[in-house]
């Protein structure tokens, strides 16, 4: 939702932040949240291989993951 790359932008100065988030609901978030012109979203999710994966979401969306949840079974 955009907490870590505030909480970045506090400490290092930089001109642009890259932040990426494929759950739709969350980039919607993270969107209205990081609203200066720094910072650049994408609803993607990036990876150092070619392909699709699955994704699993959870109620709490924080915890949202390539890993399926062994605690909710999804």
């Amino acid at each position: 939702h955009g907490k870590y790359a505030k909480k970045i932008n506090e400490v290092i100065a930089v001109d642009r932040f890259y932040c990426f988030e494929p759950y739709q609901p969350s980039f919607k978030q993270l969107k209205q949240n990081l609203h200066q012109d720094k910072f650049l979203a994408y609803p993607v999710a990036l990876s150092n291989y070619k392909g699709s994966a699955d994704f699993y979401t959870n109620h709490f969306d924080e915890t949202n993951s390539l890993l399926p949840s062994t605690i909710t079974n999804s």
